[in-house]
């Protein structure tokens, strides 16, 4: 895989195995599958901008489609996934903020993107949505939870 602009032009010289869209002016990118014991998913992405060159290296495992791995107001969401002695995986994500630092550590079960300001979160305990900081602002011991839109989220009842 590789970039191109508007006009079919060939931007990016390296190729990748796997790409993502373009958000924020940042691609997550990478650049070979892995090939240990847990195969593609401890795969490796970095964060390239619109001339190839990479601003975040090759560091942080993405799981999930659509946009996982996109930034959203300078955060994006990214996984760890480490196989237990029993041969079981366990994904957690965590947030990088758009230098790759991160601003949370993988600790969650899931994370989807923010809306509104907030990251709806999902822990053993229930939904959380954490804010920019990566702090549970809002708390639930609801199952299940939309994201925050138009300052509003629908919560399942226990």
């Amino acid at each position: 895989m590789y970039f191109l602009n508007s006009k079919g032009e060939r931007i990016t010289k390296e190729e990748f195995v796997d790409a993502r869209i373009f958000s924020e002016g940042l691609a997550a990118v990478a650049t070979k599958w892995a090939d240990g014991p847990m195969g593609s998913q401890d795969t490796k992405y970095g964060y390239i901008d619109a001339t190839g060159a990479f601003i975040i290296p090759q560091e942080f495992q993405i799981s999930g489609n659509n946009l996982a791995g996109n930034f959203h107001s300078g955060r994006a969401i990214v996984s760890k996934t480490e196989l237990d002695v029993m041969g079981n995986y366990h994904t957690s994500h965590g947030i990088i903020d758009d230098k790759g630092n991160w601003v949370l550590k993988p600790t969650y079960n899931h994370i989807a993107a923010y809306c509104d300001g907030l990251a709806r979160a999902f822990s053993d305990n229930g939904t959380v949505y954490l804010d920019m900081k990566g702090n549970e602002a809002v708390k639930t011991n609801s199952p299940w939870g939309n994201s925050f839109s138009e300052g509003l989220a629908a919560v399942m009842a226990r």
